[in-house]
C-alpha cells in the first residue's frame, strides 16, 4: 500500500479523427463500461491531448476528460500516469512534465487492468491514432 503503480506509453496522431482515444490504468466495477476507476491519457473528440479520470465509486461518479494542449500531428508524445497508494494522488505527465495531479476520494485496493479505449459510437473503421511501447510498473 506504499507503492506507486505506473503506466508509460507513447501516443501519436497522423490526422485529426474527432474521437476519444486513450490508454489507462483501470479497475473493474459496476459503471456502464464495466470499469470502476479509470486513470488515463490520450486524445479527445475535440482533437486535444487529454487526461481522463473516472470513478463510479466517488460521489461525482462521472468521467472527466480534460483537454490540456493541441497535439502536433506526426509527433510522438510520452504519456505517463502514476497512482500513489500511499497518498491517493494521480499524477499525469506529458514528455516528463506534470500536466495534472489530483487526489482521489475513493482509493482503489489494486490496479487490475491496462486498457486502451476508443470511444466513437457510430464512427467505424481504422483511425490514424497510435499508442506504442507500453510499460507497466511499480516503484
Amino acid at each position: 500500500m506504499d507503492s506507486i503503480a505506473g503506466l508509460e506509453f507513447y501516443l501519436s496522431a497522423k490526422k485529426n479523427e474527432h474521437i476519444d482515444f486513450f490508454g489507462c490504468l483501470a479497475t473493474t466495477g459496476s459503471s456502464i463500461n464495466g470499469l470502476a476507476i479509470v486513470m488515463g491519457m490520450g486524445i479527445s473528440k475535440t482533437d486535444s491531448l487529454m487526461w481522463v479520470y473516472q470513478s463510479g465509486a466517488d460521489s461525482a461518479a462521472a468521467i472527466h476528460k480534460v483537454g490540456f494542449a493541441v497535439p502536433t500531428l506526426n509527433t510522438w508524445y510520452k504519456c505517463k500516469i502514476e497512482y500513489s497508494f500511499k497518498t491517493s494522488i494521480i499524477t499525469y505527465s506529458l514528455n516528463d512534465a506534470i500536466v495534472h495531479q489530483q487526489t482521489v476520494q475513493v482509493a482503489p485496493p489494486a490496479i487490475q487492468w491496462v486498457i486502451t479505449d476508443r470511444e466513437s459510437p457510430g464512427v467505424q473503421g481504422p483511425k490514424q491514432y497510435y499508442l506504442d511501447d507500453f510499460t507497466v510498473y511499480t516503484r
